[in-house]
């Protein structure tokens, strides 16, 4: 995952059209969402899609991408009703190590927002 993320931050528009075809980020985040306690994973996850999200060098596609075909809003949403489910539901319920990654991302979503009207037009559609 790491190396992916490298690759995303060094060279954006190089790997912009192989993170689509192949499905990379919504491999990402179903993967830190697999894996409710592995905080270098979800490091690395929620740090890639910040950079998609809030760096000038991506691409609206890439930013779109993520909204339309991973349905990165989905995914949080639903992941904050598992979280709160699963508390709810154990005797003495532990949150999910991810949760604090998860709020970062839904405040770079409003940042993106505010930044990039596309963006803003997607979710407000949502």
């Amino acid at each position: 995952m790491q190396l992916l993320a490298s690759i995303l931050l060094l060279q954006p528009e190089a790997a912009e059209g192989a993170f689509i075809q192949h499905g990379f980020l919504e491999m990402a985040l179903r993967t830190m969402l697999g894996n409710h306690f592995n905080n270098c994973l979800h490091n690395c996850v929620s740090r890639m899609i910040g950079f998609i999200l809030l760096d000038p060098r991506v691409s609206g596609g890439l930013r779109m991408h993520l909204f339309q075909d991973v349905k990165l809003t989905e995914l949080l949403v639903s992941s904050f009703k598992d979280n709160a489910a699963g508390l709810a539901k154990e005797r003495v319920g532990v949150r999910r190590g991810y949760m604090g990654h998860l709020k970062t991302i839904a405040d770079q979503i409003k940042t993106a927002t505010t930044k990039y009207s596309n963006v803003a037009a997607f979710v407000e559609g949502a």
